[in-house]
């Protein structure tokens, strides 16, 4: 049977209490480096510049689409121009279907182009919103955690 007094016993509970301070003091510097640079305030800031990124990138896609389109009303105005010239002038036919050809060649590049780019464009919105949702994931997740460091502090 082991008999303790009371300055044994004092003396175990300043030890198990320094032993504790020492541990929360661990836990506390472990729990901020675990959240240094992930602060939620920078991962909104860095989710919103990626948004604005996107829509930036989003916005020059469009134009370059219109720009497209409009290249290709023009050359199809052009290929129209070109197509009546030769119903007027058997002389300048030769001449007239080459330029034809060509418009054509033109209009069908950059309605390819159009097409292209406006695929680009929907490739990009869905990955603006994939990275979006998943940025709102990973936000919640170290939400969670946070509030978990913060419940086990406590």
């Amino acid at each position: 049977m082991n008999l303790t007094t009371p300055s044994t016993d004092l003396k175990a509970l300043q030890k198990q209490n320094d032993l504790f301070k020492q541990l929360k003091a661990e836990h506390d510097k472990q729990l901020k480096d675990i959240t240094k640079g992930q602060d939620i305030e920078q991962l909104k800031a860095r989710a919103q510049k990626m948004l604005l990124d996107a829509k930036e990138e989003a916005a020059q896609i469009i134009a370059k689409a219109k720009r497209g389109v409009e290249q290709v009303e023009k050359s199809k105005a052009g290929y129209e121009s070109l197509k009546g010239k030769l119903e007027e002038s058997s002389s300048e036919t030769q001449a007239a279907n080459e330029a034809a050809k060509k418009a054509k060649s033109e209009a069908q590049k950059a309605k390819s182009e159009a097409e292209n780019l406006k695929a680009s464009l929907e490739q990009s919105l869905k990955d603006a919103e994939k990275l979006k949702a998943d940025l709102k994931g990973k936000t919640k997740e170290l939400i969670d955690i946070l509030v978990q460091f913060s419940g086990s502090i406590n």
